[in-house]
């Protein structure tokens, strides 16, 4: 998830969006400097949505920490713990499947789990709070069970993963790479054509290794490519975090996967070298995929709409100067926040402006400061001058001045 401003790929050549040729619009036609033919591009993000879409444990989970803290608005007695079986143990490699977890859909979920028999499962935990109790639904459609255990704290979960692929040709990336094969042979353009996958929070961008069931991100790609000779290539982008265990865009990167068909080796020299370099010039990353559809879902539920991120609540500050969001004096400036909102924002007893005109100081200058390239703000820097006599306090000469 990277910042406003536009992608140095700009740098490496000239670049048409979405190009009229009387079929369908591929994203991109690329011309690198010094190439004779250019390259026809389309992006697709890949996500696992329709995969939680099918198995609704989130979904679950957030109905199920609803409820029990509606049951224990003061404080939760001890610990409890949802466990969601699976529909079979036995899904193999070329398995077409989608729903895995034995649960029903969300709008199903007060009749078969959070029904009378669980209002008295609750019950029965408030009543006896020392003791363990087990609640379970386990049917055709159900396979769930919830245990409460006196003497340890939070709400924890299981189940089985379920975004795993089983089939090289049915799973999110596959789809992904289908899709836009089909639109970039309608777009009525000669090629050559290469893919650009980035992950929306997609568990096969990032897993590391498959299991004996199922296939990984190499296997999928390679397979696609055989199938489609006229896509010369296919690049996988996610964002990944280091081990430091921090957050924060200076903990983040980007990882590439470059994966070439045949016809690749016959493309302009310009064009290869171009493709190899892409990322060099892309922004940095300021969120994980997985973060930034968390922070997009919050938002969301919120009320509120997203417009970037600002740095909103962070300032410095010496004696004569101020340095603040632009995006949040602009807020402030145009009534979208008042000056109570501004001062507990950045935690100020009393904020520079008032400080600064009650000791007659007033702004002589006001720069912008420019954010990064990743960064969806800017910094404004006021500057305060000397006191001003007219409206400054009167003051005795501090030495007699000679008459």
């Amino acid at each position: 998830m990277g910042g406003r401003r536009t992608c140095g790929i700009f740098r490496l050549g000239q670049v048409v969006h979405q190009a009229d040729s009387g079929g369908s619009r591929p994203d991109m036609q690329f011309l690198p400097h010094g190439a004779k033919n250019s390259v026809v591009i389309d992006v697709a993000v890949v996500s696992d949505k329709h995969l939680h879409q099918q198995n609704p444990i989130d979904s679950l989970m957030e109905e199920f920490s609803r409820r029990i803290h509606k049951a224990f608005p003061d404080r939760v007695p001890g610990g409890f713990n949802l466990n969601v079986e699976p529909i079979s143990l036995e899904i193999r490699r070329g398995s077409r499947v989608l729903k895995k977890l034995r649960l029903p859909h969300v709008h199903q979920f007060k009749r078969s789990i959070f029904n009378e028999r669980f209002d008295s499962f609750l019950v029965a935990v408030t009543s006896f709070p020392n003791k363990k109790h087990t609640f379970a639904v386990k049917n055709d459609e159900v396979d769930v069970a919830i245990t409460f255990e006196p003497g340890i704290r939070g709400l924890t979960g299981g189940h089985p993963v379920y975004t795993n692929a089983h089939s090289k040709t049915s799973n999110p990336v596959a789809n992904a790479l289908h899709a836009k094969a089909r639109q970039l042979k309608a777009s009525r353009r000669p090629g050559p054509f290469g893919i650009v996958l980035c992950d929306g929070d997609c568990d096969l961008m990032t897993r590391r290794q498959a299991d004996w069931s199922s296939f990984h991100l190499d296997e999928i790609i390679k397979a696609f490519l055989q199938r489609n000779q006229s896509i010369s290539f296919v690049m996988a982008l996610s964002v990944l975090a280091d081990n430091s265990g921090r957050i924060g865009p200076g903990h983040l990167r980007i990882e590439r996967r470059l994966y070439l068909n045949a016809t690749f080796s016959d493309l302009d020299v310009a064009v290869k070298e171009s493709v190899q370099r892409i990322t060099e010039f892309l922004p940095p990353p300021a969120r994980t995929a997985t973060n930034a559809r968390n922070h997009l879902e919050w938002v969301r539920k919120a009320g509120q709409e997203y417009d970037g991120d600002s740095f909103q609540g962070d300032y410095s500050m010496s004696d004569r100067s101020f340095k603040v969001s632009l995006r949040t004096i602009q807020r402030y400036l145009t009534g979208g926040v008042d000056c109570k909102w501004f001062d507990e924002t950045h935690g100020f007893e009393k904020n520079p402006f008032l400080r600064n005109l009650q000791a007659g100081r007033l702004i002589t200058k006001v720069e912008i400061e420019r954010g990064i390239l990743s960064e969806d703000d800017d910094w404004l820097v006021f500057t305060f001058g000397e006191p001003d006599p007219s409206i400054s306090p009167f003051r005795m000469p501090s030495q007699k001045v000679d008459s």
